[in-house]
């Protein structure tokens, strides 16, 4: 194979590495809430902050599991999760 080619299959395929990277621009969190006696914690709220700002929420349901989709976009996130009660 001539050096002109392996360049363009080269080209190609990082153009193609860099276009899947760019849509992954979603992701899903999920997870189990427990209390200290390993019982499942139901209805509290599951919050993504970031820069100390709410972005995205959810709610645990009655197994005290939680699912939360949201954008990403390179910043840092915390997770917090309240239950008031």
């Amino acid at each position: 194979m001539s050096i002109f080619r392996h360049m363009i299959i080269s080209a190609i395929s990082l153009l193609f590495i860099n276009i899947c990277a760019f849509g992954q621009t979603s992701c899903k969190i999920s997870g189990s809430v427990y209390d200290e006696n390993n019982t499942p914690v139901s209805y509290c709220s599951a919050v993504i902050y970031s820069e100390g700002k709410p972005v995205a929420g959810g709610i645990t349901d009655e197994q005290g599991k939680f699912s939360i989709s949201m954008s990403r976009n390179g910043r840092e996130y915390i997770l917090g999760v309240e239950f008031i009660g």
